[in-house]
């Protein structure tokens, strides 16, 4: 037997060895590795932790938005607003929240709601924030739904998000919202048969733009 031939038996022991040894190692046996995590949660009203949503009322230092939180859409039928845990309060008087909850009635056909939410920055920095659907329309006779957000200042659109497929149909990723700005949020919605419907949008918030959420 020549020295290449030995070489080339060798190798091929080593390569089932290995595969032996993954197999048993996945299917009995772990290897433990620990990870402690310290969590200092404090108050702040600076930075990422100062963004947030409001309606009409909460935010006085920042521009109007949220002025149809509660409107009529038909008959005695009204939008309703529930807030989540406020997470700044400033000296001045403004309240913003992590989270908002929108009930709208509405019947068959297309409906628009203009500003029925506003989402500000107060925490005296730039931000940057990527939208994303985290689930969109479930019901077959949603023909179409859009969120589209608007500068509370000038009114110029800065993003339209399709909530029926979960895409961002207009605007670049992420947007940046500089100090004592604020959105407007409209919804645009049709529908071709009675049903209970539901989507759910997250906005990631970060003090830096290069690396974006999963």
């Amino acid at each position: 037997m020549s020295k290449h031939e030995l070489k080339k038996k060798v190798y091929v022991v080593i390569i089932f060895t290995f595969v032996s040894v993954i197999a048993l190692v996945s299917a009995a046996v772990f290897v433990y590795r620990g990870m402690t995590t310290t969590i200092n949660v404090g108050t702040s009203t600076s930075g990422v932790s100062c963004v947030g949503f409001f309606t009409a009322g909460d935010a006085p230092n920042l521009p109007s938005a949220g002025t149809n939180a509660n409107a009529q859409t038909y008959g005695t039928n009204t939008i309703s607003v529930t807030k989540g845990s406020a997470v700044c309060t400033t000296a001045g008087g403004d309240t913003l929240y992590d989270s908002v909850t929108i009930t709208v009635p509405i019947t068959v056909g297309t409906w628009y709601i203009k500003d029925v939410v506003g989402f500000g920055n107060l925490g005296g920095q730039t931000v940057y924030v990527w939208p994303k659907v985290v689930s969109t329309l479930g019901s077959t006779s949603a023909i179409s739904g859009y969120v589209m957000i608007y500068n509370a200042s000038d009114g110029t659109l800065i993003a339209k998000i399709d909530v029926k497929t979960g895409s961002i149909i207009y605007g670049t990723t992420p947007i940046t919202m500089n100090n004592g700005t604020a959105w407007q949020i409209d919804i645009n919605l049709e529908y071709s048969a009675t049903a209970t419907d539901s989507f759910k949008l997250a906005f990631y918030v970060s003090q830096q733009s290069t690396e974006q959420p999963r």
